[in-house]
């Protein structure tokens, strides 16, 4: 519990604190705060946005399939890890997958994505059918799909 930072809190840096864990759960955005709140004595918000703005901690899919947060560093060793398997989950959308173009996707979630980091919820909202948008391909189908391919198919942080 003392490796986890559960006994007492410290005055160490976010990122540190991060990286120690190897990985925060961040399918909710406030849970990464609280968990630093909790071990971090003195930890201010800001310090998780800079680091996260600055992109020294990135929030993506890893393990389980789920949204979490590390290291940048830890983020592109652990992701060639899990990849396969989350591509491997693409085959649970069955026929909702088919037309999925994987190079399309990808290309449009990282264009997406290069401006600013956006939620699951966001992404949606953006990726929504709109013809002024998106390309007729991703108009076509739920945005839903797409979203999850990219998810399993790029290491997007």
């Amino acid at each position: 519990m003392a490796r986890q930072l559960l006994l007492d809190r410290e005055a160490v840096p976010a990122v540190d604190v991060v990286a120690r864990l190897v990985g925060m759960q961040g399918q909710e955005a406030k849970h990464p705060y609280v968990g630093l709140w909790s071990r971090i004595d003195g930890f201010e918000e800001s310090e998780l946005d800079r680091a996260v703005q600055e992109r020294d901690v990135v929030r993506g899919t890893l393990f389980r399939g789920t949204l979490h947060l590390v290291t940048a560093a830890d983020y592109l060793r652990f992701r060639t890890t899990v990849s396969p398997v989350l591509e491997a989950g693409l085959k649970v959308l069955g026929d909702r997958g088919e037309g999925l173009d994987p190079v399309k996707v990808v290309a449009a979630a990282k264009k997406l994505l290069a401006k600013e980091p956006l939620t699951f919820t966001e992404k949606e909202l953006v990726a929504s059918p709109a013809p002024q948008r998106c390309s007729s391909w991703f108009a076509r189908s739920p945005p839903t799909k797409y979203l999850k391919g990219s998810r399993a198919k790029a290491a997007l942080s």
